[in-house]
């Protein structure tokens, strides 16, 4: 039996101290070299709220995305959804943003990126995250 001391009372614990099995954590540098390889190709496959869907990274210059008629609307959603959801904590506005997002066929990870990437939401700092995620280094 162990003795212990708590609050300056000694009590002595009847169950016998369990040790939890230990897990061996492994590297396996092969499947990780593999999947970053197959994500480098330019085809993804991702999931958003349980759909499935590949996405196709087609390699963009600045003035084809400056001339992309929805960026603008694409900026403006980032915007938005970073407002309701880091400023506001708005989770009713944040849901409907997303869910226009999703009914506007837009990528989301594209969203994630500008929301987290872009130092500022001025337009020039989102081109310039937006170009990232389509020319990732």
């Amino acid at each position: 039996m162990t003795k212990l001391l708590y609050r300056g009372q000694n009590y002595i614990k009847y169950k016998a101290v369990e040790t939890e099995r230990k897990v061996k954590l492994t590297y396996q540098q092969n499947k990780y070299q593999l999947r970053r390889e197959a994500n480098a190709s330019g085809l993804l496959s991702l999931s958003y709220r349980g759909v499935k869907y590949h996405q196709n990274r087609t390699k963009l210059n600045s003035s084809k995305l400056k001339d992309n008629v929805s960026q603008q609307i694409i900026f403006l959603l980032a915007r938005n959804l970073s407002h309701s959801q880091f400023e506001l904590a708005d989770k009713d506005l944040t849901n409907r943003l997303w869910q226009e997002v999703a009914d506007l066929g837009i990528d989301p990870e594209r969203i994630i990126n500008l929301m987290y990437r872009a130092n500022s939401y001025q337009d020039d700092d989102m081109y310039e995250a937006d170009l990232l995620y389509y020319n990732p280094k």
